[in-house]
């Protein structure tokens, strides 16, 4: 496990969690947030710091009183404050980045690495984040902002071209692509008033995309006899998201030791 955050001005420093470390309010305070308001913060933003705002989720160990009080005598140490936990809407991809897009990323990058040892694997985590690209950070943290833009436009009948056009040149390559501005416009043309991104019920995954599907279905017609842990070790995903896919997307289920289609009978 691994403790990670973004800021539009730079990335902090990975933290790993030690193995079977049980992550209550003390080793959140002492291990987590005490680096990151002490050394991260001020590294990336230095005499600027008083003007940031540290969001996380409403994890337990987050939301604990004493972890509260941590967080008001960091504020009095540093300047830097904390959402309050009641305005932490966890669902919004909008306000969950970590969540809903930068884990993905990660996750997709280590998918194509490999390492035989914890210690190698904690090497190429590092790796991997260090080379998560700011441009895609930037682009997500101002998708909120961006949308409200769009809208902008409509309300004041500036052409969908010209709207792309100003974006392009406000943010550069961290804005929307031309598709997703006219998505949006088309949208917000038509009537829609709300900028924020529709609520979703947790981490999209990141397993059960098209492609680890055909990757899956392959392995089982190649290797019939493979089992679901060998799938899951191979393509590096969940064992139940192997057992999703089988039994979901491609309709398969297990019958004397081989996966074979649900549809076939005694005939």
């Amino acid at each position: 496990m691994v403790a990670c955050g973004i800021s539009y001005e730079g990335k902090l420093k990975i933290i790993k969690v030690e193995r079977n470390a049980k992550i209550n309010s003390e080793y959140y305070q002492n291990n987590i947030l005490e680096p990151i308001f002490l050394n991260d913060i001020p590294s990336i933003y230095g005499k600027q710091s008083n003007k940031v705002w540290f969001h996380h989720d409403n994890a337990t160990s987050h939301t604990s009183s004493s972890t509260q009080a941590y967080l008001e005598d960091l504020w009095q140490r540093t300047g830097i404050n904390t959402s309050p936990k009641n305005r932490t809407p966890v669902k919004s991809p909008d306000l969950a980045p970590m969540d809903f897009c930068i884990f993905g990323c990660l996750k997709r990058a280590l998918g194509k690495r490999h390492s035989g040892t914890i210690e190698g694997l904690w090497k190429v985590v590092k790796e991997e984040w260090d080379l998560l690209s700011m441009t895609m950070i930037r682009k997500c943290l101002l998708l909120w902002k961006i949308r409200t833009c769009i809208k902008f436009c409509v309300k004041n009948e500036i052409k969908c071209a010209d709207a792309f056009r100003m974006l392009t040149v406000a943010y550069g390559e961290a804005t929307l692509d031309r598709s997703n501005v006219y998505r949006w416009y088309k949208m917000f043309s038509e009537g829609r008033e709300d900028v924020n991104d529709e609520a979703r019920a947790g981490r999209p995954s990141t397993s059960t995309t098209d492609e680890k599907i055909n990757e899956v279905e392959k392995m089982i017609l190649a290797i019939r006899r493979i089992t679901v842990r060998e799938v899951a070790e191979d393509l590096n995903i969940p064992i139940g998201s192997c057992h999703s896919i089988f039994i979901n997307d491609l309709g398969m289920r297990r019958v004397a030791a081989k996966f074979v289609p649900k549809l076939l009978n005694c005939d």
